[in-house]
């Protein structure tokens, strides 16, 4: 897995400059001719690359003056970048349950959303039905009750 990190220097990514980045990182990380690469979307804007004869998977996200971008050959990639703000009561207590009290929001949100957006599912799920517990340096993801130790998180 690789991770791109870029900041601009406006505090607003323009479509524009996030679709050129991407299309170039994509372009290069793939060894791809511009008129060879075709992305698709799934009903959730979960974007795919079409048309490979490998496995390959990516997802981006972008905040205030940051867009990141995870890359693998391997396996499904989520990630999410936050600008860190105040949240509003009713936006919590969306997103937390009684088990993510002891994190930071943002910690637990990024989580969640990778997590959705590896899947495929983006924001469609309840929030509230996902928790993570730190154990030692790493989270580790509840469905339910049980730890999924399937996915990995840093």
């Amino acid at each position: 897995m690789k991770i791109y990190i870029k900041q601009f220097q406006n505090n607003i990514v323009l479509k524009k400059e996030k679709d050129a980045l991407v299309t170039s990182l994509l372009l290069e990380t793939l060894g791809l001719e511009k008129k060879d690469l075709i992305i698709s979307f799934n009903k959730y804007g979960r974007p795919k690359v079409d048309n490979l004869k490998y496995f390959f998977d990516y997802n981006i996200s972008h905040s205030g003056k940051y867009l990141v971008m995870a890359t693998s050959f391997k396996f499904r990639v989520g990630v999410d970048v936050e600008k860190i703000r105040k949240i509003d009561k009713e936006t919590k207590s969306a997103v937390l349950n009684d088990n993510d009290k002891e994190v930071d929001f943002f910690d637990i949100w990024t989580l969640k959303e990778s997590y959705l957006k590896a899947k495929g599912n983006g924001l469609s799920v309840n929030l509230r039905e996902i928790f993570f517990k730190k154990v030692s340096n790493d989270f580790v993801l509840f469905t339910g009750n049980e730890p999924n130790y399937n996915w990995r998180f840093r």
